[in-house]
C-alpha cells in the first residue's frame, strides 16, 4: 500500500477513540482501516483490544491471531496471541503459539519456564485459577516464586567480584534491587493468586463429596444434590447396620 494509504488507515485506526464507551462506533471505524489497508497490522490489534475490553475474549482471539498470521516473525504479535489465548482459557492453543518462539525438540512449556518467562506462568496460573484446577494454580505461582530465589541466589558471585573490582554503583544498585525484588508486578500477582487459592482451599478442603473433588456442594445442580444426599443415607444406613451388628 503507499503511504497515503496507510496514512488514512492510521486515521480510522486512531478515530476508534475510547473504545470502552461506545464498542460499536469504535468498530465500526476500525472495520474501515481494515478494509481500506487489510495488510496493515495495527487495526487487527486494536479491534482485538476493543473485543476484549467488551468481554469477548475468543473474538480478541481471533484477531490478535490474524495479526500475528501477518507477520510470523514478530516475537511481539506471537506473545500478546499465546497471553489473549491464556485468558480465553485455550491453554493447549497458547501453547502452541509460543512454540514458533522456543527450541526445537522440547515442550514449550518447559523451555518457557526454563527462560523464567513470567508472564506466562502468571497468565497460566490464573487460567487454571478460574477452571478451578488449584494444585496446576499453585504449581505455576510456585515456579515463579522459584525463579525470584533463583536471582538472588545467582548474585552471590557478584558480592566478591563488587568488592574485588570496585565496582561500587552497580553493587549499590544489586543490593537495593534483593531488598525490593519481591515487589516486582509479577511476584506480587503470583503470591496474591497463591493466597487466593490457599484461602479458597482453607474454606472448601478438597474431599471427595462430589465431583468436582473441592467439597463445593453449592456449585452442583439439584439434581446432583438430590443424588448426593441420597448417596449420604445409603452410606450412613450402611454404617449404622455395620455398628448394630
Amino acid at each position: 500500500a503507499s503511504s497515503k494509504d496507510e496514512n488514512e488507515a492510521v486515521v480510522s485506526t486512531q478515530s476508534t477513540g475510547d473504545y470502552r464507551r461506545d464498542t460499536k462506533q469504535a468498530l465500526f471505524y476500525i472495520d474501515r482501516a481494515i478494509q481500506h489497508t487489510p495488510t496493515y497490522i495495527d487495526p487487527y490489534m486494536v479491534k482485538s483490544k476493543i473485543y476484549k475490553h467488551a468481554g469477548n475474549m475468543k473474538e480478541a482471539v481471533f484477531w490478535i491471531d490474524e495479526a500475528r498470521t501477518l507477520d510470523l516473525a514478530d516475537r511481539y504479535l506471537n506473545s500478546k496471541c499465546a497471553k489473549y489465548m491464556l485468558r480465553a482459557g485455550m491453554l493447549d492453543k497458547a501453547e502452541e503459539t509460543c512454540a514458533f518462539f522456543t527450541r526445537e525438540g522440547q515442550p514449550a512449556v518447559e523451555n518457557l519456564n526454563e527462560m523464567q518467562c513470567m508472564w506466562f506462568l502468571t497468565e497460566s496460573a490464573r487460567t487454571y485459577y478460574s477452571s478451578k484446577n488449584w494444585s496446576k494454580a499453585l504449581q505455576k505461582c510456585h515456579e515463579v516464586e522459584k525463579h525470584f530465589v533463583d536471582i538472588v541466589e545467582d548474585q552471590f558471585d557478584f558480592h566478591p567480584y563488587s568488592m574485588r573490582k570496585m565496582t561500587l554503583r552497580a553493587y549499590i544498585g544489586l543490593l537495593r534491587l534483593e531488598d525490593s525484588i519481591r515487589g516486582h508486578v509479577f511476584y506480587n500477582k503470583a503470591a496474591e493468586l497463591a493466597i487466593r487459592t490457599y484461602l479458597h482451599l482453607y474454606d472448601k478442603p478438597l474431599t471427595d463429596v462430589n465431583g468436582h473433588g473441592n467439597g463445593e456442594t453449592d456449585e452442583l445442580s439439584e439434581k446432583e444434590k438430590k443424588k448426593l444426599a441420597s448417596k449420604k443415607k445409603r452410606a450412613a444406613k450402611k454404617k449404622q447396620g455395620q455398628d448394630t451388628t
